[in-house]
């Protein structure tokens, strides 16, 4: 399975208030990888990442997964495999000091 990079950029200041950093109508079957390059956060900081998904146009989402980051230099991953009408990755700052995220969205070729 290949992928490549679809989009990316560098979120606002996450806060406690939960943002968006990515939201994406997909095709039936999409496969996705998203990045969130955390090398920002200190120790004390903790932060949320939950996964939403819109099973048809006329839904509402629904959170379907989340992971937390605390105290890491790592890159988190997300790897959902979707085959539903949209997705949305967001962002929420849990404790700490308000950070800025670099986030990389990968798609299926």
């Amino acid at each position: 399975m290949a992928f490549s990079e679809d989009a990316s950029g560098t979120s606002a200041s996450i806060t406690t208030t939960e943002a968006d950093l990515k939201e994406y109508a997909t095709p039936a079957g999409a496969v996705f990888q998203f990045f969130a390059r955390v090398n920002s956060i200190a120790k004390g900081d903790v932060f949320i990442l939950r996964l939403y998904v819109k099973p048809e146009s006329t839904d509402g989402y629904k959170e379907i997964d989340s992971w937390m980051l605390a105290h890491t230099t790592e890159e988190a991953a997300v790897y959902p495999q979707v085959g539903v009408n949209s997705i949305k990755i967001t962002g929420q700052k849990v404790a700490g000091t308000n950070r800025t995220l670099d986030w990389s969205a990968w798609k299926e070729a």
